[in-house]
């Protein structure tokens, strides 16, 4: 008798917690009100540290519950906590406020995985080239998607 009732309210434990347990996670797009960018934070607090600031339409990878107050999220190689008011998870149209730029370099500007200059080189973009700006980091590299590699 003590082992069915063990049994039991471990079955129930599971069938509240499972829920809870499965790991959530995906892909959300950035929207915002009334400003163009959204910041991602180190922490979970508006008090926490920049890490940079994203544009509204641009694709973040998310963990955990999407419908928390503060969300993990990561975009390219940077991690960090985006308030859930401004990440959409259920596939509506964001309207994009990710602004243009033009490759002024000699030659090519070098895509890196991280924003550093001894960070693996993943793509390039031509001199005259037009990009789309995801984001900025406060060192001033941008996060950007270029038409081609």
């Amino acid at each position: 008798m003590k082992i069915w009732k063990v049994g039991v309210l471990a079955l129930l434990l599971c069938l509240l917690a499972c829920p809870a347990l499965a790991a959530k996670g995906g892909t959300a797009v950035i929207k915002t009100n009334s400003s163009a960018s959204v910041y991602l934070r180190a922490g979970r607090s508006t008090k926490s540290e920049v890490l940079g600031w994203f544009y509204a339409g641009t694709s973040v990878k998310y963990s955990g519950d999407p419908k928390a107050d503060w969300v993990s999220v990561s975009i390219g190689g940077l991690s960090g906590y985006m308030k859930s008011d401004y990440l959409e998870t259920g596939g509506a149209q964001v309207t994009s406020r990710q602004p243009t730029a033009v490759v002024t370099a000699s030659r090519y500007a070098y895509m890196r995985e991280q924003p550093t200059q001894d960070s693996k080189q993943i793509g390039s973009a031509a001199k005259g080239e037009q990009v789309t700006v995801l984001g900025v980091v406060p060192s001033g590299w941008m996060y950007v998607q270029a038409k081609r590699g």
